[in-house]
Order: structure tokens, then sequence, then C-alpha cells
């Protein structure tokens, strides 16, 4: 009887290797697609966990617009108290001088785009009640008008108590612009975010105070351009949605006939956002080609495209101005 042994041959065994590389290799292709489809679902999930809260805020504060201001219920470039700051006229008489750096404006503030940002300046009188404030010598009587877009509490002592502190009903102003991170990490693109200063000032007053020279609260976190486009009336009741310098332009000095005023209802805000977590190149479009936003054409700087690549992306609201109809008095 023999004892013959038999086994696989070269040809089958380099057939079965082979096989074994192929189930691998697609194994393998699976896993680094899922991991980059993880990432990127991840990157695209911070993006609009960060827009979404920091717009609710901002959204909350853009309602305010035109409150209990002397513009006759009207948001327009005329109008003493134009819930939208356009330029002097939307300032008391005594506050005209010296403020073009605080009016509403089409590409004025940095950005992480060749072309510049916009920034918006928005101005309401809050409904103002009366209480307490300290203890013992200390306690105080004063106007309470909940918070600002930086969350400081709208306080202000309801009689002059000396040492230059501010006293009775103030008109409130906020501003959003784009400005450079303060806090850069390195390795990661030139970030910029999106912030909100707040003033007030009251109908004599010369200038806005409150202000911080640091810029104010940063709302979100690495905005690489902020658009604005305007919701305007016609004077015939039609609506469209107009950039800054475009509506401007249908307003101009020599127009008074409050009849042919396009007023302005609502407020278009676009943001540019990218996220902090980098991802595969191949799972991205190039960074270099144009970005379309509100109309505009943007390219981003030269310094931002670094050797990690970044999800960017577009982030739109519509946020209407309730205070545009009807008048309403608070003492």
């Amino acid at each position: 009887m023999s004892n013959k042994q038999t086994g696989f041959t070269l040809v089958e065994l380099m057939i079965a290797l082979t096989l074994g590389l192929i189930i691998v290799a697609a194994g393998l292709a699976i896993f680094l697609s899922g991991n980059r489809i993880l990432a990127l679902q991840n990157a695209m999930d911070e993006l609009q966990q960060n827009a979404n809260l920091g717009l609710a805020l901002i959204a909350a504060d853009l309602r305010l617009s035109n409150l209990n201001t002397l513009s006759l219920q009207q948001v327009n470039n005329k109008n003493n108290g134009s819930g939208i700051i356009f330029n002097a006229q939307n300032f008391p008489p005594s506050m005209r001088d010296n403020t073009e750096a605080l009016w509403t404006s089409q590409e004025r503030t940095e950005a992480a785009t060749e072309l510049k940002s916009d920034q918006l300046l928005i101005q309401y009188k809050p409904v103002y009640t009366k209480g307490d404030k300290g203890e013992g010598s200390n306690r105080r009587e004063v106007y309470k008008g909940g918070y600002n877009c930086e969350g400081e509490k709208i306080e202000f002592n309801t009689e002059n108590q000396g040492d230059n502190q501010p006293f009775g009903q103030k008109i409130i102003v906020n501003r959003y612009y784009i400005k450079k991170d303060p806090q850069q990490v390195l390795g990661e693109p030139e970030a910029y975010s999106l912030f909100c200063q707040s003033g007030y000032y009251a109908e004599a007053d010369t200038a806005i105070s409150g202000f911080k020279a640091s810029g104010g609260q940063q709302i979100i976190k690495r905005v690489d351009s902020f658009k604005i486009r305007l919701g305007v009336k016609a004077p015939d009741g039609q609506l469209r949605y107009l950039s800054i310098n475009q509506y401007l332009a249908l307003m101009p000095d020599d127009l008074t006939a409050q009849e042919a005023f396009y007023n302005v209802v609502s407020i278009e805000l676009n943001l540019l956002v990218r996220a902090s977590t980098p991802l595969s190149k191949i799972s991205l479009p190039n960074p270099n080609e144009n970005i379309e936003l509100a109309g505009s054409t943007l390219r981003l700087k030269d310094n931002q495209n670094t050797e990690k690549q970044y999800l960017r992306q577009r982030i739109s609201q519509v946020i209407a101005l309730r205070n545009t109809l009807g008048t309403d008095t608070y003492e």
C-alpha cells in the first residue's frame, strides 16, 4: 500500500495568495472610505452646530432692530433711528461727525478671502423696566433692558449718579463684523471669526459709548467670509434682495420723498464657515476654485491653502424685521 502525499501546486498557491490579497485590498478600501465618510460627516456636523447656534443668537438680536426708535417704523438710509445704520442720517444730529467707521457697509472688514467682508450695524431701544441693583449704601434704582449681543446685562442708572456713570434709557447699537481670531492654531489656515460689539448712546450724546477695544464677543468661530443682502420693499410693494451697495444706489442723497423710499424689511445673512478637522484632499474640491456667496465671487487668500485641507460650507439665513410695521412707544 502506497503512502503518497499530495499538496498545493505552485500555481494553486499563487492563485490563492492573489485572491487573498484582493480580498484584503477590498476590505482596506472599504475601511478607508468609511473613515473618510465619517470624518466628512463629523466636519459637516461641526459646521452646522457651530453656525446654527451662532445664527440663532444673532437672529434674536436682529429682530430687535428698529424697536422703539424715532425711525417712523421705517428702515432706510434716510431716517434718524433706522434699525439698520447706513450713514450719519441714521444717528441724531449731535452724533453725525466721525461716524463713518460705524456704518453698515459692503466689503468693509478683513476676511479669509481676497474680497473683504461686509459689516452690519443695528440699533434699537429695549423695553426697559425699573429695578434695583446693589446692596446697602450701594443700592440704586436702574433701568433694565435684557442682554446685549455680548451677553452682558443692559442696565443704566435712572438718575445721574456722577463719576461718568451712564444713566437713562439708552439706544443700543450692535456691530457685527469679521476679524482675525485672537487665538490662532499652529498648522491651520489663518482663522477669522464673526464678532459682535455692543455700545449705547442717548439722543443728546455726541458718540457711541461702550464699544470694547478688544473687539467685543466672538459669536461664530472660523468664518472665512460674511456677506449681507437686504430684503427691500419697493414703493410699488415689490420685494427683492439686494447687496448693500445696490440698495444705497436706489436711495441717493437727492431722494427725499417718503413715498419713493425703498425700505428694508428683512436681512439675509450669508457665511462661509470652515471646519477645524482636516480631511483627505481627495474628499474635497480644489481650494483654488472660486466660491459663490450671496451673489459675490470669492477666492481664498494664499495663506488659506495649507498642506491639510478643510471642509468649508456656505450657510444662509433670512431674518424678518418685526419692527417695520405699526408704532409702539414705551416709557
